[in-house]
């Protein structure tokens, strides 16, 4: 991974989006962070669902919940 100096190094838009949120820092940043991780979790489960009808996506929209909760106990 490239470093967080030369972002524009990166060829993938998610390897981006990841070495930006390394790049945050504090409290408000880590609520932030918890919120974007609930988001693209339950995007994830989604997308999983549309290809297959696993057992795992409720399990993961949970964990997209639970995230959320977390990031607004913290604010």
């Amino acid at each position: 991974m490239p470093s967080t100096d030369s972002i524009s190094e990166w060829d993938d838009p998610l390897e981006e989006l990841c070495g930006l949120a390394l790049m945050m820092q504090g409290e408000e940043a880590a609520c932030r962070l918890l919120r974007t991780a609930a988001k693209l979790a339950e995007h994830a489960a989604y997308e999983i669902a549309r290809a297959e009808q696993a057992k795992d996506v409720s399990r993961i929209i949970l964990i997209a919940a639970e995230l959320e909760r977390i990031a607004q106990a913290r604010e």
